[in-house]
């Protein structure tokens, strides 16, 4: 149910990104989540990714992901960044808080953290839960 919920929720959102292109609405950015429990189901990812795998759709769209989703599928992930995916890393135990980890997260579009924590993130590309 989760996956097919995201199915809907992807084609949903893509249609509202159309709508701001076709106002001239280009300002606007959507997070969404990615179901992790699809990394096993590789066709399943092709269709979900073939969903916002277009340039104007991928220019207003910020997929986000756990650090612990993205340690456990860096390849996958990295891969989608090279192809122009934006993506938001949402920060949780896995984090190691030193400076080796802090410069691998220039790569992401934002960082999501605690209130907390935000002390320890640039804030051009931080995000506050």
């Amino acid at each position: 149910v989760d996956e097919q919920k995201h199915f809907i929720l992807y084609y949903l959102i893509t249609r509202e990104i159309l709508k701001n292109i076709i106002k001239g609405d280009f300002t606007k950015e959507y997070i969404i989540s990615f179901p992790n429990n699809i990394f096993t189901k590789q066709q399943k990812i092709n269709r979900l990714i073939a969903i916002i795998d277009d340039e104007s759709i991928k220019n207003n769209i910020v997929i986000e992901f756990t650090y612990t989703d993205y340690l456990s599928n860096k390849e996958i992930i990295n891969s989608w960044i090279k192809k122009g995916f934006q993506i938001a890393i949402k920060i949780d135990e896995k984090y190691k808080y030193d400076n080796n980890s802090k410069i691998w997260l220039d790569i992401f579009k934002y960082v999501i953290v605690d209130k907390e924590k935000k002390n320890f993130f640039d804030e051009d590309q931080l995000i506050i839960e």
